[in-house]
């Protein structure tokens, strides 16, 4: 048996689908708005299925809504991780925030 690997995420991950609507940010330059669903969320990042090629790194500006309407996260992320998936062209993308976006409300 070989040894334990040590836990390198720096929150606990909830299994949770939602909308998710990302692009891919370079410089001053963005990308068009793409959607799909998250495979799970923490406070320090989240994941989501994509059909996009990102690479670790890549910066994405992400919106993450719950029933379309109340925005639970909105900002700056970063590629940790990519995965692709045995079905299709599809990745699994996972991000670390990097900004928040301020709220308008106050």
């Amino acid at each position: 048996m070989g040894k334990p690997t040590k836990e390198r995420r720096s929150a606990d991950r909830a299994k949770r689908v939602m909308s998710v609507a990302y692009r891919k940010v370079e410089g001053k330059k963005k990308t068009k708005w793409e959607l799909s669903t998250t495979e799970d969320l923490s406070a320090a990042g989240v994941a989501f299925f994509t059909d996009k090629e990102f690479r670790p790194g890549d910066v994405l500006e992400i919106e993450i809504r719950m029933s379309g309407m109340l925005e639970m996260f909105a900002g700056l992320t970063e590629v940790v991780r990519v995965v692709k998936k045995d079905s299709g062209s599809h990745y699994l993308v996972a991000v670390k925030r990097l900004t928040k976006k301020k709220s308008a409300k106050k």
